[in-house]
Protein backbone atom coordinates (compact mmCIF):
# COMPACT_ATOMS: atom_id res chain seq x y z
CA UNK A 1 0.00 0.00 0.00
CA UNK A 2 1.27 3.46 -0.91
CA UNK A 3 1.86 5.85 1.95
CA UNK A 4 1.82 9.21 0.14
CA UNK A 5 0.13 12.22 1.70
CA UNK A 6 0.34 14.66 -1.22
CA UNK A 7 -1.54 12.56 -3.81
CA UNK A 8 -4.19 9.91 -3.41
CA UNK A 9 -4.13 8.40 -6.91
CA UNK A 10 -6.81 5.87 -6.05
CA UNK A 11 -9.26 8.57 -5.00
CA UNK A 12 -8.37 10.83 -7.97
CA UNK A 13 -8.89 8.03 -10.51
CA UNK A 14 -12.16 6.98 -8.92
CA UNK A 15 -13.39 10.61 -8.92
CA UNK A 16 -12.60 11.02 -12.64
CA UNK A 17 -14.53 7.88 -13.55
CA UNK A 18 -17.43 9.02 -11.35
CA UNK A 19 -17.56 12.35 -13.21
CA UNK A 20 -17.74 10.53 -16.54
CA UNK A 21 -20.55 8.36 -15.18
CA UNK A 22 -22.41 11.51 -14.04
CA UNK A 23 -21.98 13.03 -17.52
CA UNK A 24 -23.28 9.87 -19.24
CA UNK A 25 -26.24 9.76 -16.83
CA UNK A 26 -27.09 13.41 -17.53
CA UNK A 27 -26.89 12.81 -21.28
CA UNK A 28 -29.21 9.80 -21.08
CA UNK A 29 -31.70 11.74 -18.94
CA UNK A 30 -31.58 14.68 -21.40
CA UNK A 31 -32.27 12.43 -24.40
CA UNK A 32 -35.03 10.47 -22.68
CA UNK A 33 -36.76 13.61 -21.39
CA UNK A 34 -36.73 15.23 -24.84
CA UNK A 35 -37.16 12.08 -26.90
CA UNK A 36 -34.37 13.29 -29.18
CA UNK A 37 -31.02 11.76 -29.99
CA UNK A 38 -29.69 15.19 -30.96
CA UNK A 39 -30.43 17.81 -28.32
CA UNK A 40 -27.42 20.02 -29.08
CA UNK A 41 -25.01 20.47 -31.96
CA UNK A 42 -22.27 18.60 -30.10
CA UNK A 43 -24.33 15.39 -30.19
CA UNK A 44 -24.08 15.11 -34.00
CA UNK A 45 -23.16 18.24 -35.96
CA UNK A 46 -23.59 16.62 -39.39
CA UNK A 47 -26.87 15.00 -38.38
CA UNK A 48 -28.19 18.28 -37.00
CA UNK A 49 -27.32 20.08 -40.24
CA UNK A 50 -29.12 17.44 -42.30
CA UNK A 51 -32.14 17.49 -40.00
CA UNK A 52 -32.45 21.28 -40.30
CA UNK A 53 -32.49 21.03 -44.09
CA UNK A 54 -34.99 18.20 -44.04
CA UNK A 55 -37.27 20.11 -41.68
CA UNK A 56 -37.24 23.03 -44.11
CA UNK A 57 -38.30 20.58 -46.81
CA UNK A 58 -41.07 19.24 -44.56
CA UNK A 59 -42.48 22.71 -43.99
CA UNK A 60 -42.22 23.43 -47.70
CA UNK A 61 -44.19 20.27 -48.53
CA UNK A 62 -46.79 21.18 -45.91
CA UNK A 63 -47.24 24.63 -47.42
CA UNK A 64 -47.28 23.06 -50.89
CA UNK A 65 -50.27 20.95 -49.83
CA UNK A 66 -52.11 24.04 -48.64
CA UNK A 67 -51.27 25.81 -51.90
CA UNK A 68 -52.52 22.85 -53.94
CA UNK A 69 -55.74 22.75 -51.94
CA UNK A 70 -56.29 26.48 -52.43
CA UNK A 71 -55.61 26.18 -56.16
CA UNK A 72 -58.00 23.24 -56.38
CA UNK A 73 -60.68 25.36 -54.75
CA UNK A 74 -60.01 28.14 -57.26
CA UNK A 75 -60.22 25.73 -60.19
CA UNK A 76 -63.44 24.23 -58.87
CA UNK A 77 -64.90 27.73 -58.61
CA UNK A 78 -63.92 28.43 -62.22
CA UNK A 79 -65.33 25.09 -63.38
CA UNK A 80 -68.60 25.74 -61.59
CA UNK A 81 -68.95 29.14 -63.25
CA UNK A 82 -68.14 27.63 -66.65
CA UNK A 83 -70.78 24.98 -66.01
CA UNK A 84 -73.33 27.73 -65.41
CA UNK A 85 -72.31 29.48 -68.63
CA UNK A 86 -72.53 26.18 -70.51
CA UNK A 87 -76.11 25.65 -69.28
CA UNK A 88 -77.03 29.19 -70.36
CA UNK A 89 -75.50 28.70 -73.80
CA UNK A 90 -77.32 25.37 -74.15
CA UNK A 91 -80.58 27.19 -73.48
CA UNK A 92 -79.67 29.88 -76.04
CA UNK A 93 -79.06 27.16 -78.63
CA UNK A 94 -82.33 25.49 -77.74
CA UNK A 95 -84.18 28.76 -78.26
CA UNK A 96 -82.37 29.35 -81.55
CA UNK A 97 -83.51 25.94 -82.78
CA UNK A 98 -87.05 26.85 -81.78
CA UNK A 99 -86.84 30.20 -83.56
CA UNK A 100 -85.52 28.58 -86.74
CA UNK A 101 -88.76 26.65 -87.16
CA UNK A 102 -91.04 28.07 -89.86
CA UNK A 103 -94.09 27.83 -87.61
CA UNK A 104 -92.87 30.74 -85.51
CA UNK A 105 -94.38 34.14 -86.15
CA UNK A 106 -92.48 37.40 -85.98
CA UNK A 107 -93.98 38.06 -82.55
CA UNK A 108 -92.91 34.59 -81.38
CA UNK A 109 -89.33 35.17 -82.50
CA UNK A 110 -89.28 38.56 -80.76
CA UNK A 111 -90.41 36.87 -77.53
CA UNK A 112 -87.68 34.27 -77.96
CA UNK A 113 -85.16 37.05 -78.59
CA UNK A 114 -86.14 38.67 -75.32
CA UNK A 115 -85.33 35.48 -73.40
CA UNK A 116 -82.05 35.17 -75.32
CA UNK A 117 -81.18 38.75 -74.38
CA UNK A 118 -81.81 37.87 -70.74
CA UNK A 119 -79.57 34.81 -71.08
CA UNK A 120 -76.85 36.92 -72.73
CA UNK A 121 -76.93 39.21 -69.71
CA UNK A 122 -76.74 36.18 -67.43
CA UNK A 123 -73.69 34.88 -69.30
CA UNK A 124 -71.94 38.23 -68.93
CA UNK A 125 -72.87 38.46 -65.26
CA UNK A 126 -71.56 34.95 -64.61
CA UNK A 127 -68.26 35.70 -66.37
CA UNK A 128 -67.86 39.02 -64.54
CA UNK A 129 -68.85 37.59 -61.16
CA UNK A 130 -66.67 34.49 -61.19
CA UNK A 131 -63.85 35.24 -58.76
CA UNK A 132 -61.83 33.64 -55.99
CA UNK A 133 -60.22 35.69 -53.25
CA UNK A 134 -60.67 38.80 -55.38
CA UNK A 135 -59.18 37.23 -58.52
CA UNK A 136 -61.38 37.44 -61.61
CA UNK A 137 -61.32 33.95 -63.09
CA UNK A 138 -63.00 34.03 -66.48
CA UNK A 139 -62.13 37.48 -67.81
CA UNK A 140 -58.50 36.65 -68.70
CA UNK A 141 -55.73 39.18 -68.22
CA UNK A 142 -54.27 42.05 -70.21
CA UNK A 143 -50.99 41.57 -72.04
CA UNK A 144 -49.13 44.22 -73.98
CA UNK A 145 -47.09 42.83 -76.89
CA UNK A 146 -43.58 44.22 -77.24
CA UNK A 147 -43.48 47.00 -79.83
CA UNK A 148 -41.68 46.56 -83.11
CA UNK A 149 -38.47 48.57 -83.52
CA UNK A 150 -37.30 49.61 -86.98
CA UNK A 151 -33.54 50.31 -87.10
CA UNK A 152 -33.22 50.58 -90.87
CA UNK A 153 -32.72 54.33 -90.58
CA UNK A 154 -29.71 54.02 -88.31
CA UNK A 155 -26.00 53.26 -88.77
CA UNK A 156 -25.33 49.52 -89.15
CA UNK A 157 -24.40 47.28 -86.27
CA UNK A 158 -27.24 48.46 -84.01
CA UNK A 159 -30.30 46.60 -82.72
CA UNK A 160 -33.21 47.90 -80.69
CA UNK A 161 -36.04 46.65 -78.49
CA UNK A 162 -38.97 48.26 -76.76
CA UNK A 163 -41.13 47.45 -73.74
CA UNK A 164 -44.78 47.93 -72.86
CA UNK A 165 -43.80 51.41 -71.63
CA UNK A 166 -42.44 52.48 -75.03
CA UNK A 167 -44.83 54.54 -77.13
CA UNK A 168 -45.01 54.68 -80.90
CA UNK A 169 -42.78 57.31 -82.40
CA UNK A 170 -39.40 58.15 -83.95
CA UNK A 171 -36.50 58.61 -81.55
CA UNK A 172 -33.00 59.96 -82.16
CA UNK A 173 -30.04 57.93 -80.96
CA UNK A 174 -26.79 59.74 -80.17
CA UNK A 175 -23.44 58.50 -78.81
CA UNK A 176 -21.70 60.84 -76.35
CA UNK A 177 -18.91 58.43 -75.34
CA UNK A 178 -17.80 55.25 -77.02
CA UNK A 179 -17.27 52.11 -74.96
CA UNK A 180 -13.59 51.84 -74.08
CA UNK A 181 -11.27 48.93 -73.52
CA UNK A 182 -9.22 48.43 -70.38
CA UNK A 183 -5.53 49.19 -71.05
CA UNK A 184 -2.22 49.34 -69.14
CA UNK A 185 1.22 50.44 -70.28
CA UNK A 186 4.67 50.04 -68.73
CA UNK A 187 6.48 52.88 -66.96
CA UNK A 188 9.68 52.23 -68.91
CA UNK A 189 10.38 51.22 -72.53
CA UNK A 190 10.46 47.47 -73.02
CA UNK A 191 13.88 45.86 -73.69
CA UNK A 192 15.32 42.41 -74.34
CA UNK A 193 15.48 40.23 -71.20
CA UNK A 194 19.12 40.37 -70.06
CA UNK A 195 18.74 38.13 -67.06
CA UNK A 196 15.83 35.71 -66.90
CA UNK A 197 13.59 34.18 -66.10
CA UNK A 198 10.99 36.92 -65.69
CA UNK A 199 7.40 35.92 -64.92
CA UNK A 200 4.41 38.05 -65.86
CA UNK A 201 0.88 37.27 -64.64
CA UNK A 202 -1.89 38.68 -66.81
CA UNK A 203 -5.47 38.61 -65.50
CA UNK A 204 -8.41 39.56 -67.68
CA UNK A 205 -12.18 39.28 -67.44
CA UNK A 206 -12.20 35.72 -68.79
CA UNK A 207 -9.11 34.23 -67.11
CA UNK A 208 -5.55 34.50 -65.84
CA UNK A 209 -2.21 33.23 -67.13
CA UNK A 210 1.38 33.37 -65.84
CA UNK A 211 3.94 33.68 -68.64
CA UNK A 212 7.72 33.15 -68.43
CA UNK A 213 10.23 35.25 -70.39
CA UNK A 214 13.77 33.88 -70.56
CA UNK A 215 17.16 35.49 -71.09
CA UNK A 216 17.41 36.83 -74.62
CA UNK A 217 13.66 37.14 -75.24
CA UNK A 218 13.05 40.24 -77.32
CA UNK A 219 10.08 42.63 -77.02
CA UNK A 220 8.57 41.02 -80.14
CA UNK A 221 8.84 37.60 -78.46
CA UNK A 222 7.08 38.93 -75.37
CA UNK A 223 4.23 40.31 -77.49
CA UNK A 224 3.87 37.02 -79.37
CA UNK A 225 3.84 35.05 -76.10
CA UNK A 226 1.15 37.30 -74.60
CA UNK A 227 -1.04 37.27 -77.70
CA UNK A 228 -0.84 33.49 -77.92
CA UNK A 229 -2.80 33.40 -74.63
CA UNK A 230 -5.36 36.10 -75.48
CA UNK A 231 -8.11 33.47 -75.79
CA UNK A 232 -7.43 32.59 -72.14
CA UNK A 233 -6.95 36.08 -70.72
CA UNK A 234 -8.93 38.31 -73.08
CA UNK A 235 -5.87 40.58 -73.29
CA UNK A 236 -3.70 41.51 -76.29
CA UNK A 237 -0.28 43.19 -76.42
CA UNK A 238 1.66 45.46 -78.77
CA UNK A 239 4.75 47.67 -78.77
CA UNK A 240 3.78 51.32 -78.88
CA UNK A 241 4.95 53.95 -81.31
CA UNK A 242 4.06 57.59 -81.82
CA UNK A 243 0.76 56.66 -83.52
CA UNK A 244 -0.58 54.41 -80.74
CA UNK A 245 -3.61 55.87 -78.95
CA UNK A 246 -5.97 54.91 -76.16
CA UNK A 247 -9.62 54.37 -77.06
CA UNK A 248 -10.37 57.98 -76.07
CA UNK A 249 -7.94 59.17 -78.78
CA UNK A 250 -5.08 60.36 -76.55
CA UNK A 251 -1.53 59.29 -77.41
CA UNK A 252 0.08 56.47 -75.46
CA UNK A 253 3.70 57.07 -76.57
CA UNK A 254 4.11 60.58 -78.02
CA UNK A 255 7.88 60.17 -78.55
CA UNK A 256 7.78 56.64 -79.91
CA UNK A 257 9.99 55.13 -77.18
CA UNK A 258 8.41 51.68 -77.49
CA UNK A 259 6.47 50.57 -74.40
CA UNK A 260 4.76 47.26 -73.76
CA UNK A 261 1.04 48.07 -74.12
CA UNK A 262 -1.67 45.60 -73.00
CA UNK A 263 -5.38 46.11 -73.68
CA UNK A 264 -8.49 43.95 -73.49
CA UNK A 265 -10.16 42.46 -76.53
CA UNK A 266 -13.60 43.61 -75.33
CA UNK A 267 -14.67 47.01 -74.12
CA UNK A 268 -17.03 48.26 -71.40
CA UNK A 269 -16.98 48.07 -67.61
CA UNK A 270 -16.93 44.29 -67.79
CA UNK A 271 -13.44 44.40 -69.35
CA UNK A 272 -10.55 44.36 -66.86
CA UNK A 273 -6.79 43.80 -67.00
CA UNK A 274 -4.22 43.35 -64.22
CA UNK A 275 -0.47 42.84 -64.81
CA UNK A 276 2.18 41.87 -62.26
CA UNK A 277 5.78 40.68 -62.74
CA UNK A 278 8.42 38.87 -60.68
CA UNK A 279 12.12 38.36 -61.24
CA UNK A 280 12.61 41.71 -63.00
CA UNK A 281 13.78 43.76 -60.02
CA UNK A 282 16.42 46.37 -60.80
CA UNK A 283 16.36 45.71 -64.54
CA UNK A 284 12.69 46.31 -65.39
CA UNK A 285 12.99 44.86 -68.90
CA UNK A 286 9.18 44.61 -69.29
CA UNK A 287 8.71 48.20 -68.11
CA UNK A 288 6.06 47.19 -65.55
CA UNK A 289 8.25 46.83 -62.48
CA UNK A 290 7.03 44.62 -59.64
CA UNK A 291 3.90 46.47 -58.43
CA UNK A 292 0.63 45.19 -59.94
CA UNK A 293 -1.04 47.51 -62.45
CA UNK A 294 -4.74 47.29 -63.34
CA UNK A 295 -7.42 49.08 -65.32
CA UNK A 296 -11.14 48.76 -66.13
CA UNK A 297 -12.95 49.63 -69.34
CA UNK A 298 -15.76 52.14 -69.66
CA UNK A 299 -19.33 51.70 -70.86
CA UNK A 300 -21.03 53.26 -73.82
CA UNK A 301 -22.72 56.57 -73.07
CA UNK A 302 -25.34 58.28 -75.15
CA UNK A 303 -28.71 59.93 -75.50
CA UNK A 304 -32.09 58.69 -76.60
CA UNK A 305 -34.53 61.35 -77.63
CA UNK A 306 -32.14 63.98 -76.32
CA UNK A 307 -32.05 62.55 -72.78
CA UNK A 308 -29.00 60.75 -71.29
CA UNK A 309 -29.64 57.03 -71.31
CA UNK A 310 -28.59 54.42 -68.77
CA UNK A 311 -25.62 52.42 -70.03
CA UNK A 312 -25.05 48.72 -69.50
CA UNK A 313 -22.40 46.46 -70.96
CA UNK A 314 -21.67 42.78 -71.12
CA UNK A 315 -22.72 39.74 -73.07
CA UNK A 316 -23.34 40.35 -76.75
CA UNK A 317 -23.09 44.12 -76.79
CA UNK A 318 -23.41 47.52 -75.22
CA UNK A 319 -26.85 48.82 -74.46
CA UNK A 320 -28.42 52.22 -73.88
CA UNK A 321 -31.77 52.18 -72.09
CA UNK A 322 -34.14 55.13 -72.08
CA UNK A 323 -35.70 56.07 -68.75
CA UNK A 324 -38.98 57.83 -67.90
CA UNK A 325 -37.38 61.23 -68.55
CA UNK A 326 -37.16 60.31 -72.25
CA UNK A 327 -40.94 60.50 -72.56
CA UNK A 328 -42.42 58.05 -75.04
CA UNK A 329 -39.02 56.41 -75.49
CA UNK A 330 -39.17 55.04 -71.92
CA UNK A 331 -37.95 51.44 -71.92
CA UNK A 332 -36.41 51.60 -75.39
CA UNK A 333 -33.04 49.82 -75.57
CA UNK A 334 -30.40 50.31 -78.24
CA UNK A 335 -27.50 47.85 -78.46
CA UNK A 336 -24.20 48.33 -80.29
CA UNK A 337 -22.85 44.91 -81.12
CA UNK A 338 -19.55 43.78 -79.63
CA UNK A 339 -17.27 42.96 -81.28
CA UNK A 340 -18.42 45.65 -83.67
CA UNK A 341 -19.08 45.00 -87.31
CA UNK A 342 -18.60 47.07 -90.42
CA UNK A 343 -18.30 50.76 -89.74
CA UNK A 344 -18.00 50.20 -86.02
CA UNK A 345 -14.96 47.96 -86.45
CA UNK A 346 -13.16 50.62 -88.41
CA UNK A 347 -14.22 53.27 -85.90
CA UNK A 348 -12.99 51.16 -82.99
CA UNK A 349 -9.61 50.63 -84.60
CA UNK A 350 -9.32 54.37 -84.92
CA UNK A 351 -10.12 54.85 -81.24
CA UNK A 352 -13.62 56.24 -81.79
CA UNK A 353 -16.52 53.85 -81.52
CA UNK A 354 -18.19 55.80 -83.01
CA UNK A 355 -16.82 59.32 -82.58
CA UNK A 356 -18.35 61.16 -79.61
CA UNK A 357 -21.20 63.39 -80.66
CA UNK A 358 -22.13 61.23 -83.65
CA UNK A 359 -25.87 60.88 -84.21
CA UNK A 360 -26.45 57.29 -85.27
CA UNK A 361 -29.85 58.04 -86.74
CA UNK A 362 -33.49 57.57 -85.87
CA UNK A 363 -35.32 54.50 -84.58
CA UNK A 364 -39.00 54.08 -85.35
CA UNK A 365 -41.13 52.32 -82.74
CA UNK A 366 -44.59 50.90 -83.35
CA UNK A 367 -46.43 50.04 -80.14
CA UNK A 368 -49.47 47.80 -79.77
CA UNK A 369 -52.54 48.12 -77.57
CA UNK A 370 -53.01 45.63 -74.70
CA UNK A 371 -54.97 42.50 -75.57
CA UNK A 372 -56.91 40.02 -73.44
CA UNK A 373 -55.21 36.65 -73.04
CA UNK A 374 -55.86 33.60 -70.89
CA UNK A 375 -55.40 34.00 -67.15
CA UNK A 376 -52.18 32.40 -65.95
CA UNK A 377 -51.57 31.63 -62.29
CA UNK A 378 -48.58 30.06 -60.55
CA UNK A 379 -49.12 27.16 -58.17
CA UNK A 380 -46.24 26.36 -55.81
CA UNK A 381 -46.88 22.77 -54.78
CA UNK A 382 -43.57 22.00 -53.07
CA UNK A 383 -40.55 23.46 -51.30
CA UNK A 384 -38.63 24.70 -54.36
CA UNK A 385 -39.01 26.29 -57.79
CA UNK A 386 -38.94 22.80 -59.34
CA UNK A 387 -42.48 22.33 -58.02
CA UNK A 388 -43.88 25.50 -59.57
CA UNK A 389 -46.78 24.84 -61.96
CA UNK A 390 -48.54 27.19 -64.33
CA UNK A 391 -52.34 27.11 -64.34
CA UNK A 392 -54.10 28.40 -67.47
CA UNK A 393 -57.77 29.45 -67.36
CA UNK A 394 -59.28 30.43 -70.71
CA UNK A 395 -60.62 33.95 -71.11
CA UNK A 396 -64.35 33.85 -71.89
CA UNK A 397 -64.40 37.53 -72.79
CA UNK A 398 -62.94 36.71 -76.22
CA UNK A 399 -64.13 34.30 -78.91
CA UNK A 400 -67.61 32.95 -79.49
CA UNK A 401 -68.56 32.92 -75.79
CA UNK A 402 -68.07 36.67 -75.38
CA UNK A 403 -70.98 39.05 -75.48
CA UNK A 404 -69.49 41.83 -77.61
CA UNK A 405 -68.64 41.95 -81.31
CA UNK A 406 -69.60 40.06 -84.42
CA UNK A 407 -69.44 36.29 -84.35
CA UNK A 408 -70.12 36.07 -80.60
CA UNK A 409 -73.06 35.23 -78.38
CA UNK A 410 -73.70 38.94 -78.05
CA UNK A 411 -74.44 39.20 -81.79
CA UNK A 412 -77.20 36.54 -81.79
CA UNK A 413 -80.50 37.78 -83.23
CA UNK A 414 -83.23 35.21 -83.89
CA UNK A 415 -85.94 37.60 -85.05
CA UNK A 416 -85.48 36.15 -88.56
CA UNK A 417 -85.12 32.57 -89.77
CA UNK A 418 -81.64 33.33 -91.16
CA UNK A 419 -80.62 34.90 -87.87
CA UNK A 420 -81.89 31.88 -85.97
CA UNK A 421 -79.89 29.52 -88.20
CA UNK A 422 -76.77 31.64 -87.66
CA UNK A 423 -77.44 31.64 -83.91
CA UNK A 424 -77.28 27.85 -83.83
CA UNK A 425 -73.80 27.92 -85.40
CA UNK A 426 -72.64 30.61 -82.97
CA UNK A 427 -73.98 28.67 -79.98
CA UNK A 428 -72.20 25.54 -81.24
CA UNK A 429 -68.92 27.47 -81.52
CA UNK A 430 -69.42 28.82 -78.00
CA UNK A 431 -70.06 25.33 -76.66
CA UNK A 432 -66.89 24.05 -78.31
CA UNK A 433 -64.92 26.90 -76.71
CA UNK A 434 -66.50 26.19 -73.32
CA UNK A 435 -65.78 22.49 -73.58
CA UNK A 436 -62.12 23.18 -74.34
CA UNK A 437 -61.91 25.69 -71.47
CA UNK A 438 -63.53 23.28 -69.00
CA UNK A 439 -61.28 20.48 -70.21
CA UNK A 440 -58.24 22.63 -69.49
CA UNK A 441 -59.55 23.45 -66.01
CA UNK A 442 -60.32 19.80 -65.40
CA UNK A 443 -56.83 18.75 -66.41
CA UNK A 444 -55.35 21.38 -64.09
CA UNK A 445 -57.60 20.20 -61.24
CA UNK A 446 -56.43 16.63 -61.74
CA UNK A 447 -52.87 17.90 -61.77
CA UNK A 448 -53.42 19.68 -58.46
CA UNK A 449 -54.86 16.50 -56.95
CA UNK A 450 -51.78 14.60 -58.13
CA UNK A 451 -49.52 17.32 -56.74
CA UNK A 452 -51.37 17.17 -53.43
CA UNK A 453 -50.81 13.41 -53.20
CA UNK A 454 -47.16 13.82 -54.12
CA UNK A 455 -46.68 16.57 -51.51
CA UNK A 456 -48.37 14.47 -48.82
CA UNK A 457 -46.19 11.44 -49.57
CA UNK A 458 -43.04 13.58 -49.67
CA UNK A 459 -43.93 15.21 -46.35
CA UNK A 460 -44.33 11.82 -44.66
CA UNK A 461 -41.07 10.54 -46.14
CA UNK A 462 -39.17 13.62 -45.00
CA UNK A 463 -40.70 13.47 -41.52
CA UNK A 464 -39.62 9.82 -41.28
CA UNK A 465 -36.11 10.82 -42.38
CA UNK A 466 -35.94 13.54 -39.73
CA UNK A 467 -37.17 11.08 -37.12
CA UNK A 468 -34.48 8.56 -37.99
CA UNK A 469 -31.84 11.26 -37.61
CA UNK A 470 -33.11 13.16 -34.56
CA UNK A 471 -35.27 10.83 -32.47
CA UNK A 472 -33.76 8.85 -29.65
CA UNK A 473 -33.87 5.04 -29.47
CA UNK A 474 -35.76 4.75 -26.18
CA UNK A 475 -34.74 1.14 -25.50
CA UNK A 476 -31.09 1.92 -26.11
CA UNK A 477 -31.19 5.09 -24.04
CA UNK A 478 -32.93 3.29 -21.14
CA UNK A 479 -30.17 0.69 -21.20
CA UNK A 480 -27.59 3.47 -21.18
CA UNK A 481 -29.43 5.18 -18.31
CA UNK A 482 -29.44 2.03 -16.18
CA UNK A 483 -25.77 1.39 -16.91
CA UNK A 484 -24.81 5.00 -16.10
CA UNK A 485 -26.86 4.87 -12.89
CA UNK A 486 -25.21 1.64 -11.74
CA UNK A 487 -21.76 3.03 -12.56
CA UNK A 488 -22.58 6.20 -10.64
CA UNK A 489 -23.67 4.26 -7.52
CA UNK A 490 -20.66 1.96 -7.77
CA UNK A 491 -18.37 4.95 -8.19
CA UNK A 492 -19.76 6.63 -5.09
CA UNK A 493 -19.21 3.46 -3.09
CA UNK A 494 -15.70 2.95 -4.39
CA UNK A 495 -14.87 6.63 -3.77
CA UNK A 496 -15.93 6.28 -0.15
CA UNK A 497 -13.78 3.14 0.22
CA UNK A 498 -10.81 4.88 -1.41
CA UNK A 499 -11.08 7.72 1.09
CA UNK A 500 -11.15 5.20 3.96
CA UNK A 501 -8.04 3.45 2.65
CA UNK A 502 -6.27 6.78 2.32
CA UNK A 503 -6.93 7.53 6.01
CA UNK A 504 -4.91 4.45 7.00
CA UNK A 505 -1.77 6.56 6.59
CA UNK A 506 -2.75 8.15 9.89
CA UNK A 507 -2.33 4.78 11.59
CA UNK A 508 1.35 4.95 10.76
CA UNK A 509 1.62 8.34 12.37
CA UNK A 510 -0.11 7.48 15.65
CA UNK A 511 2.76 5.35 17.16
CA UNK A 512 5.24 8.11 16.40
CA UNK A 513 2.99 10.62 18.09
CA UNK A 514 2.64 8.42 21.13
CA UNK A 515 6.40 7.97 21.37
CA UNK A 516 6.91 11.70 21.26
CA UNK A 517 4.50 12.20 24.13
CA UNK A 518 6.33 9.59 26.27
CA UNK A 519 9.72 11.19 25.74
CA UNK A 520 8.43 14.54 26.86
CA UNK A 521 7.66 13.04 30.30
CA UNK A 522 11.37 12.31 31.02
CA UNK A 523 12.79 15.65 29.99
CA UNK A 524 13.80 17.86 32.99
CA UNK A 525 11.85 20.97 33.43
CA UNK A 526 13.45 24.33 32.90
CA UNK A 527 13.29 26.50 36.02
Amino acid sequence: MSGQLGLNSLTAGTLGRLQRSDSALSESIRKLSSGLRITQAADDAAGLSMAVRLRAQVRGWQMGQRNAQDMTSLLQTADGAMGDVTAQVQRIRELAVQAANGTQSTADRQAIQQEIASLQGAVQATVDGAEFNGIKLLGGQLATPAPTVDVTGILGGVSGNGTSSTASGTYQIKVTQAPRRAAVVGDQPVTTIASGPVQMTISGAIGSKTLTFNTGDSPATMVATINAQSATTGVQALITDATTTYDDGTQVDPFGDGYLYLRTVQAGSGATVTVSTTGDAGNDHTGFGLAPVSNTGQDLQGEINGVPATAASGGAGFTLTAGPAAGGANGLTVTLQNPPAGAFQAALQGGTYPAPGVTLGNITVTAFAPTVVDLQLQAMTGPSAAHLRTIDIAALTVGAVSIGGAGTLGSIDVTTEAGAAAAIALADAALVQLAAARGKVGASTRGMESALTRASDAELNHIAAVSRIEDADIASELSSLVRAHVLQQAGLAVLAQANVLASSVLDLLRPAAALGDAQSLYQPSQV
